[in-house]
């Protein structure tokens, strides 16, 4: 089985700085490797109505399972809305996937052949967090999501609408879900933070590798440090070290893949006593090698698996 697998398309802005053609290009080259299952691990764009060009612009690929997991970025609204990304993650994003033919992963796991497929969308919790400038930056700053040095905020202060549910309220909620779809296929996780995730009836389903898909990163290897503060106050927002040990849970006598975006830095590492880890980003088009062509950068960031 042929997996490929991507995340932070950022399409609206793309098409915008690098080809209006751009959703066009990255559509023959995914054809061109012709795989059975892709995943797209989130940001593909701000608008809901971006975000169904880019599934029409999929929809004609001969791909027999598309999962979709989406990033911040996807589930941003407008300003004024109080809590507009949960009606955009839990309805929306959803019926988007339904309309086009995609399975929208953090709902339901999905096994396809041997291998079972998980997600969350997931959150940060500031645990990525450089804790060197911690005699500098307390908390408070960090949920203000506005650099003290630069006044450079995180824009999803601007556009993540979640009603009363702060950061770290937040990625509880996430990786719960992630601890309910692994229940859903069989395998329950002891984490000392989750309560009440054991498996109600015993499930008899064939698999020996379980993939968790999300967007935020799940291991602090995967961080980039400058050790300046005006880079390393944006890491708090990159993940979660939960989001990790809840994957690193999963029993070893499976094969455990983690895929996940949102840090524009492909890079592959085998963590945590053996999960394999893959940050598969497109990225901004100004963070490419532009001696380059869009399907070279193509091959260099899109990830494509055999398990």
């Amino acid at each position: 089985m042929k997996i490929v697998v991507f995340s932070d398309i950022h399409s609206d802005i793309n098409k915008k700085r690098q080809d209006s053609k751009f959703l066009i290009k990255l559509a023959n080259y995914i054809d061109s490797i012709s795989p059975e299952v892709l995943i797209v691990a989130g940001d593909v764009a701000s608008s809901t109505a971006e975000i169904q060009h880019f599934f029409e612009e999929l929809k004609l690929l001969k791909i027999k399972f598309k999962l979709y997991c989406p990033g911040n970025h996807d589930i941003w609204v407008n300003q004024k809305s109080s809590d507009g990304s949960w009606i955009k993650y839990k309805s929306l994003l959803p019926d988007l996937c339904n309309i086009y033919g995609w399975h929208f992963l953090p709902n339901n796991p999905k096994i396809i052949d041997r291998t079972a497929f998980v997600g969350t969308m997931g959150w940060y919790d500031y645990s990525m967090r450089n804790i060197k400038w911690d005699d500098r930056i307390n908390l408070t700053t960090y949920e203000n999501k506005t650099n003290p040095i630069t006044g450079s905020t995180w824009m999803d202060r601007e556009f993540a609408k979640f009603g009363n549910y702060n950061d770290k309220k937040l990625s509880y909620y996430f990786n719960s879900d992630l601890i309910d779809n692994l229940n859903k296929i069989g395998i329950s996780i002891k984490h000392p933070d989750f309560q009440n995730n054991q498996i109600s009836e015993k499930i008899n389903l064939k698999f020996n590798t379980i993939i968790c898909t999300s967007h935020f990163v799940p291991f602090k290897e995967f961080i980039k440090s400058s050790g300046s503060l005006n880079w390393d106050y944006f890491n708090a927002f990159m993940g979660n070290l939960t989001l990790g040990e809840i994957i690193n849970l999963i029993p070893n006598e499976y094969r455990r893949i983690s895929l996940f975006g949102h840090t524009h830095f492909p890079q592959y590492s085998r963590v945590n006593g053996g999960v394999e880890a893959y940050c598969a980003p497109l990225g901004y088009s100004h963070e490419w090698e532009h001696d380059k062509s869009i399907e070279d950068m193509f091959e260099a960031r899109i990830k494509v698996l055999n398990p």
